[in-house]
């Protein structure tokens, strides 16, 4: 999962999602920096893999 974090709130944010739909078509979850709830959920669900 590839994840957009942007600064922006409101309009700025719903232009980052907008632009993710029609030219990325919808390959990145467009999270806001406004809370770092985002965050942390985005690490709940990361695998961690070691390849030693």
């Amino acid at each position: 999962m590839k994840y957009l974090w942007t600064e922006d709130t409101g309009a700025g944010f719903h232009f980052w999602k907008l632009l993710n739909q029609l030219f990325f078509e919808n390959a990145f979850v467009v999270e806001s920096k406004e809370s770092n709830q985002g965050i942390l959920d985005a690490l709940t669900v990361l695998k961690i893999e070691n390849d030693l």
